[in-house]
């Protein structure tokens, strides 16, 4: 016979993954139907490397790596 608390936490888990599935596939079809235009990889990655950058520096930036002025 199966543990009783076993079996609610097993279910909770169960529920639990469910929802994050349909939260992730939702998330996915969001993204296939973006209309913006991409952003390649390298130059993400370029633009996190300067916001990195300028936070280590202290300066305030945006997103990607634009430096606010105080």
């Amino acid at each position: 016979m199966c543990n009783p608390k076993i079996r609610a936490e097993a279910l909770r888990d169960s529920h639990g993954a469910t929802a994050h599935n349909q939260w992730l596939a939702a998330e996915i079809t969001d993204s296939l139907e973006d209309s913006r235009p991409s952003v390649p990889h390298d130059e993400v990655m370029a633009r996190m490397g300067t916001r990195t950058l300028h936070r280590n520096a202290g300066a305030a930036c945006d997103f990607w790596g634009i430096v606010k002025e105080p």
